[in-house]
């Protein structure tokens, strides 16, 4: 089965373009590598060639990996000063989150956006299995309840900010869904657990995490609706 059947034209359109990145968004559980991974093959066969940056590819040694981490951050810093400020600003929005949880979802946002600095003269597109969207989809998580329309609006001139600053002329998103009752026969079944507190599988987590879905496809939504660069397809698996 082919999962981007009558989608490739549009999406592989961008593929000459080194300002593109590509990534899924959904709750754990619905496939987001799976798809991510999928696509890329195609893209191999199509294309010739994506970079792709999945989570689970990182060392399982704890500080090798946090070495690793730590100077693709320094990387994108010195490549690109300003995508500090922008983050920090943007987890900010967040007010029920604090301490280390904070700091926490700062630097994924600071890694993703370091690494799309780094890559930008590779003149290839990127992929993510959880990029950008998919770290806010986090923040929502973490912070329990939705922002409220003010705060809302100054995220999404953040996030519009970000996308600027990194010149991201093409932002393809991948909207994964499946139902309840796949998503946690996944979680708790999958190999790779991860760190989400949803592989807990309790039902006030799932929900939050459903709740946090939806601000994230909202988030999405809006900026597509303003923006020619951002672009959404819904995927179900």
């Amino acid at each position: 089965m082919n999962i981007f059947e009558g989608l490739e034209d549009t999406i592989f359109k961008g593929f000459d373009d080194r300002n593109t990145i590509i990534e899924a968004i959904g709750m754990p559980g619905v496939g987001k590598s799976y798809i991510c991974a999928h696509y890329r093959d195609q893209c191999m066969e199509k294309n010739g060639g994506i970079i792709y940056h999945s989570i689970d590819n990182y060392c399982s040694n704890f500080f090798i990996r946090l070495l690793h981490k730590i100077s693709i951050i320094f990387k994108g810093i010195v490549v690109s000063p300003r995508i500090l400020r922008i983050n920090f600003m943007m987890v900010m929005c967040f007010n029920n989150i604090k301490g280390l949880i904070k700091f926490r979802l700062f630097i994924n946002l600071l890694l993703i956006s370091s690494i799309i600095s780094t890559n930008r003269s590779r003149l290839k597109p990127i992929l993510f299995d959880q990029g950008l969207f998919q770290a806010l989809w986090s923040c929502y998580f973490y912070n329990q309840e939705p922002l409220n329309s003010k705060i809302s609006s100054s995220l999404t001139g953040l996030v519009n900010q970000l996308m600027d600053h990194l010149t991201l002329t093409n932002v393809i998103v991948f909207e994964v869904s499946s139902d309840k009752a796949t998503i946690l026969s996944r979680l708790a079944t999958r190999k790779i657990k991860g760190s989400s507190p949803i592989n807990s599988l309790e039902e006030s987590l799932i929900n939050l995490g459903i709740d946090a879905t939806i601000s994230t496809r909202n988030l999405v939504l809006d900026l597509a609706r303003n923006s020619n660069r951002v672009i959404v397809y819904e995927i179900k698996n």
